[in-house]
């Protein structure tokens, strides 16, 4: 993408499903990474996990989220998330989806109760306004595996919102973020200047 990729929503899907795979394997997209003596992309390196089971799947995924999928249904949401993710980094950009339709998918999945005993735990460390408490962002959390959805569903519906402001607009989405940088700064530069 870096070497001459256009900029465009299709872009930010594709980063969106490297970030859910960084998530849940726990590995960096950077490089490529040993799987039976070949170097592989984290793409092809989920995709090999798939394609071979669910042994294969825990193999790949964070340690710390694999110990939590105690049933079958964690295992299948799982699937799901890294599907999904797989779809947002198909090679052709007309293939991949929408951030509605990402999104979607991940309200889909959070509606299942991925990890239902530790759920409500998870619920418990979010703001009404939608950000953490402060004391969540410095533990270390076991209801892993729901922060994460709930992370990735955050991160979608904002992906999704700022995609939906864009478009209203009649400008590039590149201008609509320049007018609001403009802004903030001028914003900060009367404030000093009041000061």
């Amino acid at each position: 993408f870096a070497y001459g990729s256009k900029i465009s929503t299709k872009a930010d899907v594709f980063s969106f499903g490297i970030m859910v795979m960084e998530f849940l394997t726990r590995r960096r997209p950077t490089g490529c990474i040993e799987d039976n003596g070949f170097p592989i992309t984290l793409c092809q390196f989920v995709e090999a996990a798939l394609a071979n089971g669910f042994q294969r799947l825990h193999q790949v995924m964070d340690p710390d989220l694999a110990s939590s999928l105690s049933t079958q249904n964690d295992e299948k949401k799982m699937v799901d998330l890294l599907e999904l993710a797989l779809s947002c980094t198909q090679a052709a950009p007309e293939n991949r989806p929408d951030m509605d339709e990402v999104l979607s998918l991940l309200l889909t999945i959070s509606e299942s109760k991925l990890f239902p005993k530790r759920q409500k735990a998870a619920e418990a460390h979010w703001k009404p306004d939608g950000s953490l408490f402060p004391h969540v962002l410095r533990s270390k959390l076991t209801e892993r595996g729901t922060l994460r959805l709930t992370i990735l569903s955050t991160l979608a519906l904002m992906a999704v919102q700022r995609h939906t402001a864009a478009s209203r607009s009649t400008r590039p989405l590149m201008r609509v973020q320049q007018a609001r940088v403009i802004r903030r700064s001028t914003n900060l530069n009367t404030n000093q200047t009041t000061k």
